[in-house]
């Protein structure tokens, strides 16, 4: 049995005590309760060896970990790690789809990580498509972190966008992060009626 933890976040240099600083979309800067420190890949790779798990799929951020530093550490941990890669603008219909074709094929990053509430889009959104009809062209998963975080962002985390965009790009593997936190049951009532 292959155990796989799909949900993992680590930091790039420097590794002090500093915590993390996420830049959103509309400008506003978020200081998580993280310490760099202890989310280094040396850690990372300690805790999967400590739990018996076998890989780890690993998704950059913007002002956590870039695309360019996670390619280098799957290349160094290619048997354990997989990486998800971050674009800037998942709205932008032209350089998102270009950021995204080259971390797959220059970067060899494996999946796409889209979070709504940092990049300020809905999954039902329209403009959001083009990207995912590109990771499904490209035959890679997309994780999409639903927990609505930061506060102020709960629309953008619906369950039922889901739904909308996998009607919208039936070709897509999309990975729900968090089950959509408290409306979790919605979302069981999604995969069921899709016959999953």
């Amino acid at each position: 049995m292959l155990i796989i933890d799909s949900h993992v976040h680590i930091c790039g240099p420097p590794l002090n005590q500093e915590h993390f600083k996420v830049k959103c979309r509309d400008g506003s800067v978020l200081t998580l309760p993280f310490k760099r420190a202890d989310v280094s890949v040396s850690r990372l790779l300690q805790d999967m060896n400590e739990n018996k798990i076998d890989k780890a799929f690993v998704c950059a951020v913007d002002g956590v970990v870039t695309n360019e530093y996670l390619s280098k550490v799957v290349r160094e941990h290619s048997s354990r790690i997989v990486g998800f890669a971050w674009i800037d603008n998942p709205l932008d219909k032209t350089k998102s789809v270009d950021a995204l074709e080259r971390a797959v094929n220059e970067l060899g990053l494996r999946g796409l990580k889209l979070h709504p509430g940092f990049q300020d889009f809905s999954p039902a959104d329209k403009r959001i498509f083009p990207l995912i009809r590109k990771a499904a062209e490209l035959k890679i998963p997309i994780f999409i972190h639903m927990a609505p975080f930061p506060l102020g962002t709960f629309n953008n985390h619906k369950p039922e966008h889901i739904d909308t965009l996998k009607k919208n790009v039936p070709d897509a593997t999309i990975i729900v992060g968090h089950m959509a936190w408290q409306r979790f049951m919605d979302l069981l009532m999604l995969v069921w009626a899709s016959g999953i």
